[in-house]
């Protein structure tokens, strides 16, 4: 049988988080954590309790609500805080913070993109594709940075009832000092919270076990790469002594938070740096992409494999973000439509029955990103048959299995469903 070395290594990365349980760390916080994709956080105050994220939806919530019951019914959550609205922290809010008296966010530093939502067709596909809906769990593995959860809940969260002004905002949480900071990386809307008693902070999704997603490829607003390194920056100034994620596992002792911290950091610093040079040399977005890799003494670190996020995504979301759609090859400022290209390419190497040859040759012999090729190509001239069809079919599903990277094997595998029928 064959082995499928992505696929293993992501089947093992799916326990890089915590197994699912309720952590105390500290006199007077809990880590929440296993339950699905996302994490939360309670902080006991005097009378009541404040939590921080919500997990992914209501059946989350109440698996977790099932071990908080003693407490919160002694002391109900009467403050909730979003480290940023992402969906998987806020779907659960309405059953672990049903009573809450104020849910508290920031306002992003830079507005959603106006008429987004008139994206909502393709954002839909492409966000399912990404993150595998339509997969069996055995298909799916793994969200990349955390496991998938039992599936059947539903988004149950609560609106923003006070929004953080500023970069600080001060908190009294039921006699717990605490400071909620901005930290724009993963969402513009980020913060850290920061409770310096206890010496805790939960930093949201700008640190996980895995290559921070900068560039998703369900698409979205382009996600500041320098602004990300600088609240990385701002997060090695607190003395933290438990880092607690959004996602996989927590981080303990102050010195390993700061090696960790730092080595994720320098390493996202290091390849805006060098893509932004190598745009400068001229070179276009797709040489960029093939030329930047991580250093050998990056490579095999845990905190930066590429389960979640890619470095070429993230090369990728920089050229784009800095130069915008031309690449500077004067080739692509006025190219011919892409089936046109594609039928004078088909013609030029012999016709549809020679490429599709090709593309069943190329998965024979293992190469599959080239057969995908050749069969778009054909897709794209109008000169698909029932053959490259399945080819296609099979060059998605060799690359979904051979992926890593929990994102990409979702999309290859989902588009070999969808050929399916």
């Amino acid at each position: 049988m064959k082995e499928y070395t992505g696929e293993k290594r992501l089947q093992a990365a799916a326990g890089n988080g915590e197994a699912r349980g309720v952590y105390k760390v500290g006199e007077r916080v809990w880590f929440i954590a296993g339950f699905g994709a996302s994490n939360a956080t309670l902080i006991e105050g005097e009378h009541s309790c404040t939590l921080v994220d919500s997990l992914n939806d209501s059946k989350m919530a109440e698996l977790a609500l099932a071990e908080l019951g003693e407490l919160l019914a002694a002391k109900p959550v009467h403050t909730l805080i979003y480290t940023h609205q992402h969906p998987d922290h806020t779907g659960g809010a309405g059953v672990l913070a049903a009573g809450a008296r104020q849910v508290i966010a920031r306002r992003p530093d830079v507005p959603t993109y106006g008429r987004s939502g008139q994206l909502g067709r393709i954002g839909g596909l492409r966000g399912d594709r990404q993150w595998g809906f339509s997969l069996t769990p055995e298909e799916a593995i793994s969200m990349g940075a955390g496991p998938l959860g039992e599936r059947g809940g539903k988004p149950c969260p609560l609106p923003v009832t006070r929004w953080m002004e500023g970069t600080e905002l001060a908190l009294d949480l039921d006699g717990v000092p605490a400071v909620l900071l901005a930290a724009q990386g993963e969402t513009d809307d980020q913060t850290y919270l920061w409770l310096p008693e206890d010496r805790v902070v939960c930093c949201g999704d700008n640190y996980y076990q895995s290559w921070p997603n900068t560039a998703p490829i369900r698409g979205g607003q382009y996600r500041d790469v320098a602004a990300w390194v600088r609240s990385l920056d701002k997060l090695l100034t607190l003395p933290a002594e438990h880092l607690l994620p959004g996602h996989t596992r927590a981080l303990h002792g102050t010195a390993a938070i700061r090696e960790e911290i730092a080595l994720y950091r320098d390493a996202l610093s290091w390849v805006l740096d060098e893509t932004l040079r190598l745009l400068d040399e001229g070179l276009t977005f797709d040489q960029v992409a093939a030329a930047v890799a991580l250093p050998e003494r990056w490579r095999g670190q845990p905190a930066l494999d590429e389960f979640y996020g890619s470095v070429a995504w993230t090369v990728r979301g920089i050229c784009a973000g800095y130069l915008g759609w031309f690449d500077g090859d004067p080739a692509d400022l006025s190219p011919l439509a892409p089936d046109d290209r594609a039928r004078r390419e088909v013609a030029l190497m012999g016709g549809a029955g020679q490429v599709a040859a090709a593309a069943a040759q190329a998965l024979a012999a293992g190469e599959c990103r080239w057969a995908l090729e050749l069969c778009r190509k054909l897709r794209l001239a109008g000169a698909e048959s029932g053959d490259s069809q399945a080819t296609c079919r099979q060059a998605l599903t060799e690359l979904g299995r051979q992926d890593e990277n929990a994102c990409a094997r979702h999309y290859f595998l989902t588009c070999a469903q969808e050929l399916e029928g």
